[in-house]
């Protein structure tokens, strides 16, 4: 009798527990109904449509079937050019912004006077980082160029070719260009760093003292301390950073391609066009993600592994 009532105990309870956790979930269901797969259903019916008014005003919905996507892929050959200049572009932001993001969060983690003022100067970027910010093109940090203003100089100096010329390499070196373009794109990646710093700072912060105090007594250096502890022990961190950094530069306003399909639907009114580009943009990314957080992690570190 006992036993029947503990069962009986049991089964109202894990049915309570159910309700509770159904409930707590269903204001995300209904969101992600109503502002996240309702658009992407609309958004695939779009891209093999062709889309016009009636007379009544009202949006017609006319079956292209693939005529959208074969004139994306062959009859527009702009975009081939962009996608490659908006991938390229990725190839040298995303790894750029990684290693500055971490660079900095290691100096951030260090103790000094003023920490939290110059953590803030940093994330502020992030906030000021506006449509406003984004028309301002003639920022000195984005130009290679700088004046040296002295009294009786009124030179320009390369400052891509300043930091070759100190690693050692020459004007020909083919690392210039790369260089000279993240020389140029300083601003946009120091914008785009800020919470990825604060990620890192994060994980930084979670590091137990004790493993850097066993380290100095087994007498390791920093830069051995650096790789044998706070890389393993940050790297789900450099994973979670990674998937962010790549959404974040591949669907950036600035980006070429979120520029065209903006033009094409607004400006043109071309949405069935639009839609079809933007779901093969989609599919890239997708991929591009996939392959990303494959790679990455399987260095990933898990302390629950061990």
């Amino acid at each position: 009798m006992n036993t029947n009532i503990k069962l009986h105990s049991l089964q109202k309870r894990r049915l309570r527990d159910g309700i509770t956790g159904f409930l707590f979930t269903l204001p995300f269901v209904v969101g992600f109904i109503l502002f996240i797969f309702s658009p992407v259903v609309m958004y695939l019916a779009m891209s093999f449509s062709k889309l016009s008014l009636n007379d009544a005003g009202a949006m017609v919905f006319e079956n292209v079937k693939w005529d959208n996507y074969i004139n994306v892929l062959f009859e527009q050959p702009d975009f081939l050019k962009r996608l490659a200049s908006s991938l390229g572009d990725f190839a040298l932001r995303c790894p750029a912004i990684l290693f500055f993001s971490l660079f900095i969060a290691i100096i951030l983690n260090q103790r000094f006077h003023g920490r939290a003022l110059v953590r803030a100067v940093f994330f502020l970027p992030v906030l000021v980082y506006s449509g406003a910010a984004l028309m301002f093109s003639n920022d000195a940090l984005s130009n290679d160029y700088f004046k040296l203003l002295s009294s009786d100089s009124d030179e320009t100096v390369n400052l891509a070719q300043y930091v070759i010329s100190v690693l050692g390499g020459t004007e020909d070196s083919p690392i210039l260009d790369i260089v000279s373009t993240l020389m140029d794109k300083i601003y946009d990646i120091t914008c785009s760093s800020g919470v990825q710093i604060l990620i890192y700072l994060a994980g930084l912060q979670s590091i137990s003292p004790q493993l850097y105090e066993a380290s100095s007594v087994e007498g390791c250096t920093g830069w051995e301390s650096f790789w044998k502890i706070t890389l393993p022990m940050i790297s789900p961190m450099i994973l979670v950073n990674a998937v962010y950094t790549v959404i974040d530069v591949l669907g950036n306003p600035t980006n070429t391609i979120i520029n065209t399909l903006y033009s094409l639907a607004m400006d043109s009114g071309n949405y069935g066009l639009s839609a079809a580009m933007g779901l093969i943009y989609f599919l890239i990314i997708f991929i591009i993600l996939g392959a990303v957080f494959f790679v990455i992690n399987r260095f990933v570190f898990y302390e629950e592994n061990i």
